[in-house]
């Protein structure tokens, strides 16, 4: 699910700034050891590391490719729900934005 103000990306194409992925529920080492298969080094631009926010297990990472990509996982009891920017320019400020999601979120499983 795309959300958020519309943006214009590189390829001409219109979307939304942010998104939400509902995904299978996986242990927060199974979600870093995921990231480093799928993602060389080199376009890991912050190291998949394990948070809290307000009582929520989450994992923070960025990643890029045309864009730059940064992430919080939600790690759920049945699914995960990830948080994303679809193409930051700043993804540290973008982080701030992402964490004010999970901060009103609330898992209900």
């Amino acid at each position: 699910v795309n959300f958020g103000p519309s943006i214009f990306l590189e390829h001409c194409a219109l979307s939304r700034e942010l998104g939400m992925k509902i995904k299978p529920a996986l242990s927060e080492e199974a979600i870093i050891k995921a990231i480093h298969a799928s993602d060389p080094p080199s376009l890991i631009l912050k190291t998949p590391h394990i948070t809290t926010i307000n009582e929520l297990t989450v994992v923070k990472y960025a990643t890029s490719g045309l864009c730059q990509y940064p992430a919080l996982q939600i790690i759920g009891s049945k699914y995960n729900y990830e948080f994303f920017v679809n193409c930051s320019v700043d993804f540290e400020s973008d982080f701030e934005v992402l964490e004010e999601i999970v901060r009103s979120s609330k898992l209900l499983n």
